[in-house]
């Protein structure tokens, strides 16, 4: 959008500390009525421990509370 991009343009230009607070707000304001956002995001540490896997307890895969990767790889058997 052009008039966003000139509003920000004249933020940058700015020295004046309240002008700049006023722009800051005004492009804000403009951005969260006129534009949609869609959070994207995936959660990387979303394991789990299915009966294929041959272990008794979470810890025999995921060794340390520190990492959410299931580790030595090697070392984990199927069922």
């Amino acid at each position: 959008m052009k008039a966003l991009d000139d509003q920000f343009a004249r933020y940058q230009a700015s020295s004046d500390r309240a002008e700049r607070k006023q722009l800051a707000e005004q492009i804000q304001r403009t951005i969260l009525e006129k534009y949609y956002f869609v959070p994207v995001f995936r959660h990387a540490f979303i394991n789990a421990i299915g009966p294929r896997i041959a272990a008794q307890k979470w810890q025999d895969v995921f060794p340390t509370v520190t990492t959410g990767y299931c580790y030595p790889w090697e070392d984990i058997r199927l069922v």
